[in-house]
């Protein structure tokens, strides 16, 4: 009987393995955690791109320089602020639409239209950067693809997981 204590004792003080076992316990919770904030970087990142987009965009087209490119033209020049984030050609719509009045604008309660949506919708964008003076709204829609399923999971995803990110910038063209 006192050679099971004697035995018992030994077991509870060993310490050998106490430290793989402890990281076998912290590593999974602190990699995710250094995975998750590295994921929202690149989502704050790709939001802060696209918005930089956007007013590029709304830029050109206030200025009266959008009126000299095609859709095609003014979508690739829009893809120059997005190359880092990858094929933007394929993830990006681009929707600018004239208004007569700041009352119509405010009555237009539209959602965006990305490029998950069916084709005819996407081909139908409006492409119109109007004259001296006109109200313009140029509205980009990126399609963002988590590769970490703990971020977005609040978020709204497509049949593909991917998360819409939307900038709308509303301009008064200059009288070029």
């Amino acid at each position: 009987m006192k050679k099971s204590r004697r035995d018992s004792g030994l077991f509870v003080r060993k310490e050998d393995g106490s430290v793989a076992v402890e990281f076998a316990l912290v590593a999974p919770i602190f990699l995710a955690t250094i995975f998750t904030l590295l994921e929202l970087g690149i989502f704050y990142m790709t939001t802060a791109s696209v918005d930089a987009a956007s007013q590029q965009a709304a830029r050109l087209v206030r200025t009266g320089q959008a009126g000299g490119f095609d859709r095609a033209a003014f979508v690739d020049e829009v893809c120059t602020k997005l190359r880092s984030l990858g094929d933007c050609q394929s993830s990006i719509t681009v929707e600018t639409r004239r208004y007569n009045s700041f009352a119509t604008l405010a009555a237009d309660s539209s959602t965006a239209i990305c490029r998950d949506a069916d084709q005819e919708a996407v081909d139908g964008l409006p492409y119109e950067t109007g004259a001296a003076l006109d109200i313009v709204r140029v509205r980009l829609c990126f399609l963002y693809k988590p590769f970490s399923p703990a971020v977005g999971m609040q978020l709204q995803k497509n049949s593909n997981g991917q998360v819409r990110v939307v900038s709308e910038s509303i301009v008064r063209n200059e009288p070029f």
